[in-house]
């Protein structure tokens, strides 16, 4: 299993696991069958702070044991030591709370106030007693007098030495690496032995505990990241993932990629180390993963933001948003050729929104397996085991303060979205209905109701709340459509296109041809090769209607030729591509091939999509909201234009519409003024007449100012 890091208070640790098979039985009776659930229980019992049982008739779950100092058996006398220090079951309530001396490796609690902190006693300081002077004599001479006045704390023996303590974290969640928060604990803290209760665990035993929720939190989480890999390839993966970086909260990549936000000037000619790394790694010919995906990043995928974890799904799901974006529209321009742009549009928006992708997710039940309950102690029980009795009359509302510790609200509760009946209901014929969800339940768990015997609505217990917390979890349908995106991303890095197109089929989404319903051939098994895409798409450039037109053809893509060569140096197989590029729509005498707008709505695709790839691999320590911006900044129609009059794309393209020549010659009067307008602001007598427009481009780039659309912007993509 892949190792992950954990954070505890003491630093970040490593956890590795490995599965060894014993040929010695857990008990050999069930005297000591009975110890091992025994100390289970009570071990999660104050790690949770309430009563965990065993659930009856359970056949999943695991059970704690301590083991021998050798690690080749279990140490079932330990275990029963540890059991009775359990009032419970030693019945020495009493004697341990009051009478016992109170020494090392004790856990104990003020028995005044409401702070039911836990304070592990660190040693016996035999120099001091209740009589002892006070440090601070402002609020009161003695230790005695001290606990008297401030809590109200009386003191009857007067000779009992006093105990030094530290406190115990009552965090449970250690997934995340916490910064210090600045506040400063006192370093030594004096009780009075008679003024505390001695809980039934040993403090290391509990210490060394507390981290046992987060492991087993992040080992079922990885053990469903197994099922989801198994369930879309259909067979399980047997690959070692010990010997590979662990999870945790330290970024994957390498550290460099940010490097890139510091270029000034990018006209050296020279193109960057690994430009096309990424790409050719996304788009080889076969995976050297296979099927499978890497665990962290299907584990990345199904964490969402709610979750509170060291790692979410947003990157990941703008990087597969736009590949979906893509590999859809792909499959709309080369099923339905005789759509024009808007019907393509209407298409795409159908096939990719939010709705459609839970429906898909909904009908492979991959919400089960997503992650997006914060871990803390109200809302974990270890497998196999439930939340024991809770008394009906027990304060809920402290004791529901107590066990969320570890819980931080994100301020607007989550809405949960539910869609009844989804292989049934078509998109414009739906019902969802709303429910606030975690935050806002919680303060209502009191008025949770549910059927009794005989139909009547009743209140749900104390401990049938607290079980309901453990076995339910609320996840908005906008955030199962975001993991859905998020694994096409995770397969993509991992698995290639090929994989993600196999995922994304997998899910029921259109994105590969449809062949016979008899014909069993893969896709890829021809017309693909290492470093293409979609080449099992037929060329829509030698059908027989543009054969029948060779004449008029070859008066189209006449002179052409000129434009690959000066300004885009690169050599089409058919310029009839080119020509459909360059031809507006208001130019009839194109009777060949259409106007560019269906080339538009793919390219619009195809670019969003190799902005993402470079910004998510090139910046990995920037935010999915930062590289939002960053896209939104470099794929606008202000930049497209300027681009397209620098290299005079304009000259080329084949219109018959006195606005777009009016349009496109005041932005390129605009262009010369503001490029003007900034040689004169920083300091430059050199002016920039309408034959030096190589240096507009540089002055214009740094501005995000959207102007209205000029056409000749879809030219570019």
């Amino acid at each position: 299993m892949r190792s992950f890091k954990l954070y505890p208070d003491y630093g970040e640790v490593t956890v590795s696991l490995s599965c060894k098979e014993s040929s010695t039985s857990l008990a050999k009776n069930e005297v000591d069958f009975d110890t091992v659930r025994k100390f289970h229980c009570h071990l999660f019992t104050q790690v949770l702070r309430v009563p965990v049982q065993i659930k009856p008739e359970s056949a999943d779950g695991y059970f704690i044991v301590l083991v021998k100092r050798d690690g080749r058996g279990i140490a079932f006398d330990r275990m029963r030591d540890e059991l009775l220090f359990d009032p419970s079951l030693a019945r020495l309530r009493k004697r341990l709370r009051r009478d016992v001396a109170i020494g090392k490796d004790l856990l104990v609690t003020k028995n005044y106030g409401d702070d039911r902190q836990r304070y592990a006693v660190t040693s016996v300081r035999l120099d001091l007693n209740p009589l002892s002077p006070f440090p601070d004599k402002s609020k009161g001479i003695t230790y005695e007098q001290y606990f008297r006045q401030t809590y109200g704390a009386c003191v009857t023996n007067m000779e009992q030495p006093l105990i030094e303590v530290r406190q115990i974290s009552g965090r449970v969640n250690f997934l995340v690496d916490r910064k210090p928060t600045g506040k400063s604990k006192r370093d030594v803290i004096i009780l009075i032995p008679e003024l505390c209760d001695v809980l039934p665990v040993r403090s290391y035993l509990l210490c060394a505990s507390q981290i046992l929720p987060s492991i087993l939190q992040r080992v079922s989480s990885l053990l469903l990241v197994a099922d989801v890999k198994a369930m879309v390839a259909g067979e399980r993966d047997d690959k070692d993932e010990s010997n590979l970086p662990s999870i945790g909260a330290v970024d994957q990549h390498s550290g460099e990629e940010d490097k890139f936000m510091e270029v000034e000037d990018d006209d050296t000619g020279e193109e960057f180390p690994g430009l096309y790394s990424d790409l050719q790694s996304m788009f080889r010919g076969s995976s050297e993963s296979g099927d499978h995906p890497d665990s962290a990043l299907i584990l990345q995928a199904l964490t969402t933001t709610h979750s509170g974890d060291a790692f979410n799904l947003e990157r990941l799901e703008m990087l597969g948003d736009a590949f979906l974006k893509l590999a859809v529209s792909l499959h709309l321009f080369c099923t339905y050729i005789d759509k024009d742009e808007g019907k393509l549009t209407h298409r795409k928006k159908n096939q990719i929104s939010n709705l459609a992708l839970f429906r898909a997710a909904a009908k492979k039940s991959l919400a089960e397996y997503l992650q997006s309950t914060q871990l803390a102690r109200d809302v974990w029980c270890p497998t196999g085991c439930q939340i024991g009795h809770i008394p009906q009359d027990s304060d809920t509302t402290t004791a529901d303060t107590a066990m969320e510790v570890d819980y931080e609200t994100t301020g607007a509760g989550d809405v949960e979205m539910r869609v009844d009946d989804v292989e049934e209901r078509n998109a414009g014929d739906r019902t969802l209905r709303s429910r606030v969800g975690k935050e806002a339940s919680r303060a209502s768990d009191n008025n949770q109701l549910n059927p009794g015997d005989e139909g009547e609505k009743r209140k749900l217990s104390a401990t049938e709340r607290a079980r309901q917390k453990c076995n339910t979890q609320i996840i908005a349908d906008k955030s199962v459509a975001d993991s859905v995106e998020a694994l096409i991303g995770a397969y993509l890095i991992s698995c290639g296109y090929r994989g993600a197109l196999k995922f994304m089929s997998f899910l029921g989404l259109k994105v590969l041809p449809e062949g016979d319903a008899d014909d069993d051939s893969d896709p890829f098994a021809e017309n693909t090769r290492p470093g293409c895409y979609a080449r099992f798409w037929p060329d829509q450039t030698n059908s027989p209607r543009q054969r029948d037109k060779g004449d008029l053809m070859s008066r189209m893509i006449s002179g052409l030729e000129n434009f690959e060569k000066k300004s885009i140096k690169y050599t089409f197989h058919s310029r009839l591509h080119l020509l459909e590029a360059l031809t507006h729509a208001s130019y009839h005498a194109n009777r060949v091939t259409t106007s560019y707008q269906r080339l538009e709505f793919l390219g619009d695709a195809l670019l969003d999509f190799l902005v993402t790839q470079h910004l998510y691999f090139r910046h990995a320590k920037l935010t999915p909201g930062q590289l939002t911006d960053i896209r939104q900044a470099l794929v606008n129609n202000n930049i497209f234009a300027t681009i397209a009059v620098k290299n005079e794309y304009h000259k080329y393209l084949k219109q018959m519409s006195p606005q777009w020549f009016k349009t496109v010659e005041n932005f390129i009067t605009r262009l010369d003024d503001e490029a003007e307008e900034r040689k004169q602001q920083h300091g430059h007598s050199q002016t920039v007449g309408r034959s030096q427009r190589n240096s507009v481009f540089e002055l214009v780039c740094p501005r995000t100012k959207l102007p209205s659309k000029p056409e000749n912007s879809s030219l570019l993509k």
